[in-house]
């Protein structure tokens, strides 16, 4: 994978979980459980 390829790929993650922030909260949750 290019680095333009994973340029590109970050943005549409970026742009398809944008407002849902709380999966991030979520996920620091899990881990501080862990």
């Amino acid at each position: 994978m290019c680095e333009e390829d994973k340029k590109t790929f970050l943005k549409i993650i970026v742009d398809e979980f944008q407002g849902f922030d709380f999966i991030s909260r979520s996920a620091t949750h899990l881990s501080l459980s862990l």
